[in-house]
């Protein structure tokens, strides 16, 4: 017993993002802690609304544990609610990680794990901990770099983003093992890198919180009728959703079947927005009912009869699968995409609903038209096809092993 705690890798996460904030970087740490000694180096949760969350500001020392899992936290500024802020706050976690880790932090670790959303600078400060401390560094991409800051169009200046670029792929080839969370991913970044760093596809899972239906919950949700049909979008509310274009389509069912109702689950910088519109348009069949805990996910997802994934068009978007899609799958309902890319490949080809391509509102339109008509139908054949996918593709146990394997191997 005592060898087998010896040899235990000890391992740093390093994520901008995590608990309370809901990231699947959060289940995988719990997922790695019985087996290794994990550590997680973040910023002051305030995502996806901008602020610092009130609970954490009241009792930080109530977030530097998590089922055991030690948790520094280093400062930030709060990404608010545009561009400029967001850029800061991207920066403030760069330059109080790398300071904690120069100054602060003792412990010796064989990995370090970076959790690589937006940006691709919490990469930086794990370089830096690979070169000073000479530890193994792998990074799981979800968003790859510089492509996502191009199609969120932050910088206007080629001198800018050409910065950006060398920056990204430095920190990418400065990594021992890359884990894509898609294969779009994957291609990309081995046309970046020239193949000189490996990297293999893991893809994201539903986490263990999230398959909860063996309880049962009260839920805040409107009243259902027999006649209503109700499409569910869950998640963050923002700008690369393409809200805009899904508020076009909600406008067309409204005159179309009053029937169909929306039920939007979540916040983000966009919520605000989708808001004052549903006022304004009089969209009574809109309903905002906000952020939810993720064990209630799975009831709430059972409540709907179609689940929306979209994003705005861009090369960025193209490759990557939404975390909120994998979910969407978990529970085997038909799955609606406005979306280019990969996912639509994946609900297409595989005949787990109807997708058309980003911003295509029109096609969104009489895809619900089609599928409202064929549902009972529809719905059994897609259950089952999708249950199929998940557990050859998604299985969360299967990808922490794979994980897990990665890590083996570096030691």
């Amino acid at each position: 017993m005592e060898k087998e705690i010896k040899n235990q890798l000890k391992i740093l996460i390093v994520s901008q993002y995590f608990w309370p904030e809901k990231f699947i970087i959060n289940d995988l740490a719990i997922g790695l802690k019985e087996e290794y000694e994990i550590d997680v180096l973040t910023g002051y949760p305030n995502y996806p609304e901008g602020s610092i969350f009130s609970n954490f500001k009241k009792n930080k020392k109530k977030f530097n544990n998590l089922k055991k899992i030690n948790i520094f936290r280093v400062p930030i500024i709060p990404r608010k609610k545009n561009k400029f802020f967001l850029f800061l706050n991207y920066m403030s976690f760069l330059i109080t990680s790398s300071i904690f880790i120069i100054f602060f932090l003792k412990k010796k670790y064989d990995l370090v794990f970076t959790y690589q959303t937006s940006p691709v600078t919490a990469g930086i400060c794990s370089t830096l901990l690979k070169k000073i401390k000479k530890t193994k560094h792998i990074m799981w991409v979800q968003d790859l770099w510089p492509d996502t800051i191009y199609n969120l169009k932050i910088f206007k200046s080629k001198l800018i983003l050409k910065f950006i670029k060398k920056v990204s792929i430095y920190v990418y080839k400065n990594c021992d093992c890359l884990i894509s969370q898609s294969d779009g991913i994957k291609k990309k970044l081995n046309r970046y890198l020239n193949k000189k760093v490996r990297n293999i596809t893991v893809r994201n899972w539903a986490e263990a919180d999230f398959d909860s239906l063996k309880k049962s919950y009260k839920l805040k949700y409107p009243k259902k009728k027999n006649k209503n049909f109700d499409i569910m979008f869950a998640g963050n509310i923002g700008e690369a959703q393409d809200i805009e274009s899904i508020l076009k389509c909600i406008k067309l069912t409204k005159e179309y079947d009053k029937n169909i109702r929306w039920i939007f689950l979540g916040k983000g910088s966009m919520f605000e927005w989708l808001s004052i519109q549903k006022k304004k348009l009089h969209l009574d069949n809109l309903y905002l009912l906000g952020s939810k805990p993720l064990k209630l996910m799975s009831s709430y997802y059972n409540l709907s009869d179609a689940l929306l994934v979209s994003l705005k068009p861009g090369p960025a978007f193209e490759i990557v699968v939404p975390s909120k899609f994998v979910t969407y799958l978990k529970s085997s309902k038909p799955i609606l995409g406005m979306i280019n890319g990969e996912t639509n490949k994946i609900i297409n080809k595989n005949k787990i609903g109807l997708s058309c391509g980003s911003s295509k509102y029109l096609q969104l339109f009489k895809n619900i038209k089609k599928l409202k008509k064929n549902y009972p139908y529809l719905k059994k054949k897609i259950s089952h096809t999708s249950k199929d996918l998940y557990n050859k593709s998604f299985n969360r146990n299967k990808q922490i092993l794979e994980i897990k394997k990665i890590f083996e191997n570096l030691r």
